[in-house]
């Protein structure tokens, strides 16, 4: 058996806002996996937050800032299956054997929002009956412009993960 002279592979570390890249170029591939093996083995889920600020305009007194939170993929197909909504007539899905469905994007957007938003707490008693909702999608849908609700959920996917710099891609030598 032999014992690898660690300081025979020098390791180049840049800091990138408060991420560290670490060039490997000079590592073995099992050293690689093995680093890899550690991150996966050290990763946990998180719970990220963001602070919005909606704009005073009519209807809006003042400028409202809400707290989002990024939702998991449980919570997405949960409200993907929400907005699914029966397609044609009563007695067309009456008489069918499968119901056919279809995805009512605002209906979509407004439960993401409504699931997201941790502060304020649209689910508030107060809240509800100050806007004569029963659930946090109604106040969602009589509190924002339709605008608004698309530009917050574009948020809250940015937030959870969906946007184009959550994954970096670059090609890797062999």
């Amino acid at each position: 058996m032999s014992t690898k002279d660690i300081t025979k592979t020098p390791v180049d570390v840049q800091p990138v806002d408060d991420a560290v890249i670490v060039d490997s170029t000079n590592q073995t591939e099992e050293e690689t996996q093995m680093t890899a093996l550690q991150v996966l083995l050290s990763a946990k889920p998180v719970r990220q937050q963001r602070s919005l600020r909606i704009r005073k305009r009519d209807g809006l007194p003042q400028d409202l800032v809400i707290t989002i939170n990024s939702l998991t993929d449980r919570q997405f197909k949960a409200i993907g299956e929400e907005a699914e909504q029966p397609v044609g007539s009563r007695d067309q899905r009456r008489r069918a054997a499968t119901q056919a469905k279809e995805t009512d994007n605002n209906l979509f957007l407004r439960l993401i929002v409504a699931n997201a938003i941790a502060d304020p707490q649209l689910n508030a008693p107060e809240v509800l009956a100050a806007h004569g909702a029963v659930n946090a999608e109604m106040v969602v849908q009589r509190i924002f412009l339709p605008g608004e609700v698309a530009r917050i959920a574009e948020e809250v996917m940015s937030v959870s993960g969906w946007d184009d710099d959550a994954v970096e891609i670059e090609d890797v030598k062999n």
